[in-house]
């Protein structure tokens, strides 16, 4: 999360905040936040920093390329 700016890193910031609140287990805090700041950061490396910079055809790169899935699971 080191390399995150701005708003990505602010959101995550957040979410750790409430979701400790909240009670969540900080395991599942630490995996979750850090799939997320692998997200963001992937982001961040295609030019988008804030959320409306945020694309669909971005987002579809970071799981797929040229149709094969690079992240994720299938139901």
């Amino acid at each position: 999360m080191n390399q995150l700016k701005g708003l990505f890193k602010t959101i995550i910031e957040h979410y750790k905040e409430v979701s400790l609140q909240t009670g969540k287990a900080s395991s599942s805090i630490i995996v979750e936040s850090n799939y997320a700041a692998a997200f963001f950061a992937y982001m961040q490396s295609k030019g988008a920093y804030t959320l409306a910079d945020v694309t669909e055809p971005l987002i579809l790169s970071y799981f797929y390329d040229r149709g094969k899935q690079l992240r994720g699971y299938t139901c």
